[in-house]
């Protein structure tokens, strides 16, 4: 099978579940993705960031399909600044990635005659599939960077297809895709290759420092992309102009979150940046580890994949090194802000360090095939996928907590169609007996 054809597969596989999840819950924003889809709808039709009337919405598949949905008379889920204005925690670039699929929305609106109002199914499908593309295009990335490390074909595919179907990527990259998620794992995929296998010239500095600021945009967390980039450029010669090229182009690119936070807080930096000890939450060191539904133990395929490091290390050290150092950065950022404690499935923190899981898991398999079988190989990573799908179904249904608070599973919406569903089909059963 080529690459190609294993892509092809992937985005039918999470177009499928994506598609599904939206028939049956009837809308696909939620949680933080509220926020980030804030931008767009503000920018894009009332050309501000005055986010107002956009947390006044309400996420309702019938609302959100009316030509003037209803909103609420305050603002919901979000607070207030200091200086009056309507809160948004979370960067644009997300925003910014979705904006081409969001203004082809509105122009197939147009066409067909649909409610242009940026809430509508079309928006959401368009923008839906779009970002399954744009994680298409990530895995894309990292199986060129698998194999261009391991040098065969086969091992780097199995790799690529463990990778989606056996780590949380499969939640966040089909299921839960409005989010930020898909984003910071693409972009960090094209960060790695162009770090580590394009020619280190003045225009790939730029190109470097041009994706790391929109990954901050998109995650502050991956402004930590810069210490492996300047630990990268110490290795080689005349390492201040590459460091200096990457960092003002990442500057750069930043900029706009600095007006956006004189808007929003009335000071280019929200205090909370600058008071650390305001935001470090106490907790569980290992919890995002080891805890069995927020931790990396919960898709035991990312753990096993430590059986490949010391070939990792053995055949590219420097390259196992900055890697190694971006994973522990954010493993400390992690473990500070407890970020990976809430309802979510899986190590979603490290969804950014999975580009460095592809090639563990690579190196595994070609530890494993060398010590019995690639066949096996095939066989053990089908088990493991199979196993995620067993558990992402576990979360879905039964472990993620609700708008309620109550630990049930679904959203309550979703939950109340799914138990109709069931008592409609029992009852056909009974009836046929």
């Amino acid at each position: 099978m080529s690459i190609k054809k294993l892509l092809i597969i992937i985005y039918l596989i999470a177009g499928l579940i994506f598609l599904s999840h939206y028939t049956f819950s009837g809308h696909a924003i939620y949680g933080d993705g509220i926020d980030y889809w804030a931008y767009l709808p503000s920018v894009y039709f009332d050309h501000d960031i005055d986010f107002s009337n956009q947390y006044k919405h309400y996420f309702e598949p019938v609302n959100n399909n009316l030509d003037n949905p209803g909103s609420a008379l305050v603002v919901m889920k979000t607070a207030v600044t200091d200086i009056g204005k309507t809160d948004n925690v979370h960067p644009p670039g997300t925003a910014i990635v979705w904006s081409p699929a969001f203004i082809a929305a509105d122009i197939a609106a147009v066409i067909f005659s649909l409610p242009r109002q940026g809430y509508s199914d079309i928006y959401q499908i368009f923008v839906g599939l779009w970002s399954i593309g744009v994680l298409t295009l990530g895995l894309w990335f990292n199986y060129q960077i698998v194999f261009r490390l391991i040098k065969d074909k086969n091992i780097s595919l199995l790799s690529i297809f463990a990778i989606f179907l056996a780590t949380p990527l499969l939640y966040y990259g089909a299921y839960d895709i409005l989010n930020s998620h898909f984003a910071s794992f693409s972009l960090t995929s094209v960060f790695w290759f162009v770090l580590l296998f394009l020619p280190n010239k003045p225009k790939t500095q730029i190109l470097m420092g041009a994706i790391i600021g929109l990954a901050t945009l998109i995650r502050l967390q991956e402004a930590m992309l810069l210490i492996p980039t300047i630990a990268f450029f110490l290795l080689k010669k005349r390492p201040l102009t590459g460091i200096l090229n990457v960092f003002l182009t990442w500057l750069i690119f930043i900029s706009p979150l600095f007006f956006i936070w004189e808007y929003l807080y009335g000071i280019p930096i929200p205090k909370q940046y600058i008071h650390i000890q305001s935001f470090v939450k106490r907790g569980n060191t290992l919890g995002s580890v080891f805890h069995p539904v927020y931790g990396i133990i919960r898709t035991p395929i990312l753990l096993l994949s430590l059986v490949g490091l010391k070939k990792f290390v053995t055949n590219y050290k420097n390259t196992a090194y900055l890697m190694a150092i971006y994973f522990l950065i954010q493993f400390a950022l992690v473990t500070l802000l407890r970020y990976w404690n809430g309802p979510a499935y899986g190590a979603r923190a490290y969804i950014s360090t999975l580009p460095l899981f592809a090639i563990l898991i690579g190196y595994s398999i070609k530890v494993f095939s060398q010590k019995f079988s690639f066949k096996l190989a095939v066989a053990v990573v089908s088990f493991l996928a199979i196993l995620n799908i067993i558990s992402i179904s576990s979360f879905v249904l039964f472990e993620k907590d609700v708008n309620s608070g109550l630990k049930r599973g679904l959203e309550e919406k979703t939950q109340i169609k799914v138990d109709g569903i069931i008592k409609h089909s029992t009852d056909f059963l009974k009836s046929n007996k």
